[in-house]
């Protein structure tokens, strides 16, 4: 089994019209449905009643190396198979502040390979970002810049700092409602109180495993890209 076909079983399942054909069983097992609504999970039933369900790509692809499946022959309708899923709308970015290149290309990279393939524009200061999102901004005419569907934001930025850059968000009757998640080194808890009580949508704490990382970052665009309704802009 190639993980590329493992991956694929997991796109077809953000797509609403997707087919999935199985040409392989194995000791048994048979690869069954992709769940559709939530997050994506391979289902594998057995003949003698058992089942497996496998919510991430890596632990579905482990086990079918187990059991000996070979193959999977997966239809997408109305997607090429094998190209990265945009989420939410089709003109939706991520704004990611953070002034770490490493910490940029880890979280870039985890998009990549969880198949999220929003536009991601990255800004490397808190007076960057707010230049990006109020520069065409006029607060008599909310809505008059697009704005992103999401904002990444590290707390510890050059100019200004991610508390600063939040409070200037939420203050502003065009960007109050922009769905903010918090990304940071920080734990401290004098940090993530500020945080919430300043408006972040969510806090999250950057793990130092790549691995770690992109799982985290599936879930981040399967909420906030996926099941998320953001108010309208």
């Amino acid at each position: 089994m190639q993980e590329h076909d493992i991956r694929l079983l997991f796109e077809a399942g953000q797509i609403e019209s997707a087919r999935v054909i199985v040409d392989s069983v194995a000791n048994g097992w048979n690869v069954s449905l992709i769940f559709r609504g939530e997050r994506p999970a391979v289902i594998l039933n057995s003949k003698r009643g058992g089942r497996r369900v496998f919510k991430t790509s890596d632990a579905a692809l482990s086990w079918c190396g187990e059991i000996g499946l070979k193959s999977i022959k997966v239809q997408l309708d109305g997607a090429v198979a094998g190209r990265g899923v945009r989420r939410a709308g089709a003109k939706d970015k991520i704004l990611l502040v953070e002034d770490n290149e490493d910490d940029i290309s880890l979280t870039v990279r985890a998009f990549q390979q969880n198949r999220i393939d929003n536009e991601i524009v990255i800004k490397r200061d808190g007076q960057e970002a707010l230049n990006y999102l109020f520069s065409d901004t006029d607060d008599a005419h909310p809505g008059s810049v697009e704005l992103p569907a999401l904002v990444l934001l590290d707390i510890n930025l050059p100019k200004l700092n991610g508390f600063e850059v939040l409070q200037q968000i939420r203050g502003s009757e065009s960007t109050r409602l922009l769905p903010v998640v918090i990304l940071t080194t920080s734990d401290e808890p004098e940090d993530i109180c500020r945080g919430y009580d300043l408006g972040t949508n969510s806090y999250l704490k950057k793990p130092n495993d790549l691995r770690m990382l992109r799982t985290m970052v599936s879930e981040i665009g399967d909420y906030w890209m996926g099941l998320n309704i953001s108010p309208s802009r």
